[in-house]
């Protein structure tokens, strides 16, 4: 999801929608906020 919150404030938001994992990257200037959320455990490689 794109969004207009900080770091913090999106982890919550995930969080509360039942995401127990994720990744949250902050602003480059007023471009590139993105959280990206899921469940359970999954392995990246």
């Amino acid at each position: 999801m794109e969004t207009k919150l900080n770091v913090k404030r999106m982890e919550k938001v995930r969080e509360k929608c039942g995401f127990t994992n994720g990744i949250e990257v902050g602003a480059n200037g007023s471009e590139g906020r993105l959280s990206v959320g899921w469940k359970g455990e999954y392995t990246f490689s």
